[in-house]
């Protein structure tokens, strides 16, 4: 008997993206899994959708949002397979045996706490993603050369990584219960990297598998960003400095978050959208003050 998957998505107000995901869900080869669904408060018809439609899944309906990390880990709490898949509600499994790669790959090497699918863009050969490292001196992450680039078919061998990104990640339970699961603080963005650095920290390999394969929905435009974005951003990237950057990084790392909040954006976008960017930086640097002043008052002194 192969062993227990259980799949676990969080989703907010996405019926069509998670229809279609349930639906591919359905392709797999793998025999022995189960599928969890946590809706964080969704106004759409998720609920409805999924007790109707899809009667095999287990519904979580939260009450209100409760954020990506915390709805994970209220849905791998509810499930008991040996092996944990967390999916974004807009996913689409191209290929059946995606699971069945993954899964081999663990059950082959103990040392392995997580690992992901080579991503597509949907309806496309374009590789989404592969898997990323982090700089952490900066706190910035980067994704493998092959991405942004049609598949050739030259990229085959297992890639070494320091994060699997959060649409598709297979975690050892095991693993998950070695870190604490998610740091419910991050609500979204930033949460995937720093649950495998933590395995990471434990000695624990992430490693990205080209032989497995998914497709995510495109997202939207980098010009959609809202305050909200960069709040979160900047919020999380200060999070994650606090729990594993060495004091010497520190100035650095400032330096690079005034001059470009969100990796990636130029200085154009930074001028053009400044209102926006810039007091929603302020804001995450105040949170992170009174989050460590209240984690310093419950730990007695010890702040992160």
């Amino acid at each position: 008997m192969e062993p227990k998957v259980s799949i676990v998505i969080v989703t907010w107000n996405g019926e069509n993206d998670l229809r279609k995901t349930l639906s591919s869900l359905r392709g797999l080869d793998y025999p022995n899994y189960d599928i969890t669904v946590v809706d964080n408060g969704s106004a759409d018809n998720t609920c409805e959708i999924v007790r109707g439609e899809f009667p095999e899944v287990r519904l979580i309906p939260l009450e209100t949002n409760a954020g990506r990390p915390k709805g994970l880990n209220i849905g791998t709490a509810q499930t008991d397979g040996k092996y944990v898949l967390h999916l974004d509600n807009d996913v689409n499994i191209i290929d059946p045996r995606f699971l069945t790669t993954l899964v081999k790959a663990m059950e082959e090497d103990e040392s392995i706490g997580a690992c992901g699918p080579t991503v597509y863009d949907e309806g496309t050969n374009r590789i989404q993603a592969t898997g990323g490292m982090i700089d952490m001196k900066r706190a910035k992450g980067s994704y493998h050369p092959w991405t942004r680039k049609d598949d050739t078919g030259e990229l085959t061998e297992p890639i070494e990584c320091d994060y699997i990104v959060g649409c598709a990640a297979l975690f050892r339970r095991s693993a998950m219960d070695a870190v604490g699961h998610y740091d419910p603080r991050y609500v979204v963005y930033w949460d995937d990297s720093d649950i495998c650095i933590m395995m990471k920290e434990l000695g624990m390999r992430v490693v990205s598998l080209p032989a497995a394969k998914i497709s995510h929905k495109i997202g939207s435009s980098a010009g959609a960003r809202s305050a909200f974005a960069y709040f979160h951003c900047a919020k999380n990237r200060i999070i994650f400095m606090r729990k594993h950057g060495k004091p010497a990084y520190w100035p650095g790392f400032i330096l690079n978050l005034l001059i470009q909040p969100w990796p990636g954006d130029s200085k154009r976008r930074r001028l053009k959208f400044w209102r926006r960017i810039y007091p929603s930086m302020l804001k995450a640097i105040w949170w992170n003050i009174m989050d460590s002043i209240k984690s310093s008052d419950s730990t007695g002194g010890q702040s992160g």
